[in-house]
């Protein structure tokens, strides 16, 4: 290839690459994927059809997102609980289960999951645990049942505002009590 055709390439390969990374939930979830290779991943699909008998949900969220909305039948865990932590709280509730975390986009339920699988691992514990693709923003995007006390709602946390332009519905963020 010559010069010239690098040259004029230049602002399309930029903007794939600015498509691929955090502009869109997509591109965020695939830089997350990227950077947590040794944890799996589930779609919000595959996540709805597991046996609900099988599976343990925590949101990784701070206490203030996730009283705004959750997942129904979600855990609130602390985003920064240690492994250990998780582990002691935690192992008579998920043996035998699939454990799925997700926060917003799902780069705090990874960072969850790699403790939580890291010392299972050291503590020869067998765990299956997931990190939920896109987080709750990607299942709110979706329009997926989201819970409030145990009522349906449809307002979700944006985190903030950087990270809340990926909720699709704007007119359906909510800070929550300030």
């Amino acid at each position: 290839m010559k010069l010239g055709q690098l040259i004029l390439m230049g602002p399309l390969v930029l903007a794939g690459c600015m498509a691929a990374t955090s502009d869109d939930l997509s591109g965020v979830h695939q830089s997350i994927q990227s950077r947590f290779q040794d944890i799996s991943h589930i779609s919000a699909v595959e996540f709805s059809k597991l046996d609900r008998d099988e599976v343990i949900v925590f949101d990784t969220r701070p206490e203030a997102e996730y009283a705004v909305s959750q997942i129904p039948g979600a855990l609130q865990i602390n985003p920064d609980i240690s492994g250990d932590a998780f582990l002691t709280r935690y192992s008579s509730d998920i043996d035998g289960k699939k454990v799925v975390f997700y926060c917003s986009v799902g780069e705090r339920s990874s960072r969850v999951a790699r403790r939580v699988k890291e010392a299972a691992q050291k503590s020869q514990i067998t765990i299956s645990a997931y990190n939920l693709e896109e987080g709750i923003f990607g299942w709110h995007n979706d329009r997926r049942r989201l819970t409030r006390n145990g009522e349906v709602t449809d307002m979700v946390h944006p985190y903030d505002d950087k990270w809340g332009r990926l909720v699709e519905r704007q007119d359906k963020v909510s800070y929550g009590a300030k």
